[in-house]
């Protein structure tokens, strides 16, 4: 029993002298847009980051080549959280003014999606030539809870405006791969997965270094 306590111990010693930073992001990734907190610990090169996202639902926004792909929008107040981890390896950086890093990003989310169908509904003139020669009628649909599970991975810079608050950006390319929950709709498709980006954009604050 003594043995299965001492990798936790030791990794909570490693925590006491780990760097400390606070980060909040804006990200656009493959389920919608959100708001994310994250806790972040400095291991040297490596930069651990654990918490909290928010989705922002976007009404108005419908895409018409793809079907999940950015069309998560939550009915609930608990389908507007998730987690977000990240991990960043530090590439170099510039006299603390600059960092680069590459960096793996992971999002979870339950929720609904949401999109919308246009169908003819009358002839706008006698003989007809094309579809815009209809009236139609749009329709909205909500189909869920789905879960995603997002994985990226791509650049990330960090530039300090002072001493320990700094920018922060990500941009990286990757998948999500979902489940439909909802049994009432079953939907066609080849895969469970599809190709995302990842755009982020946020502000940071670095606490001061402990000292060992």
């Amino acid at each position: 029993m003594k043995n299965y306590l001492i990798l936790p111990f030791i990794f909570f010693c490693h925590l006491t002298f780990a760097q400390f930073q606070i980060e909040s992001n804006f990200n656009v990734v493959g389920t919608g847009r959100n708001q994310s907190l994250l806790v972040n610990y400095k291991f040297d090169k490596l930069q651990i980051g654990i918490g909290a996202k928010y989705h922002i639902n976007k009404p108005n926004n419908f895409p018409q080549s793809v079907f999940y792909k950015k069309t998560f929008f939550s009915t609930t107040s608990s389908e507007h959280w998730g987690t977000d981890l990240n991990l960043k390896y530090r590439l170099f950086d510039v006299q603390d003014v600059f960092v680069a890093h590459v960096f793996y990003s992971n999002q979870f989310t339950k929720s609904h999606i949401r999109f919308e169908t246009h169908f003819a509904l009358d002839k706008l003139v006698e003989n007809p030539t094309s579809e815009f020669d209809y009236s139609y009628i749009k329709h909205e649909s909500e189909i869920g809870p789905i879960l995603a599970v997002e994985n990226n991975i791509g650049i990330a810079f960090e530039i300090f405006l002072l001493k320990n608050i700094y920018l922060s950006q990500k941009f990286g390319v990757g998948i999500m791969f979902y489940k439909n929950l909802d049994e009432n709709n079953q939907i066609l498709a080849l895969n469970n997965w599809v190709f995302t980006e990842m755009l982020s954009f946020g502000i940071g604050y670095k606490f001061n270094e402990k000292v060992k």
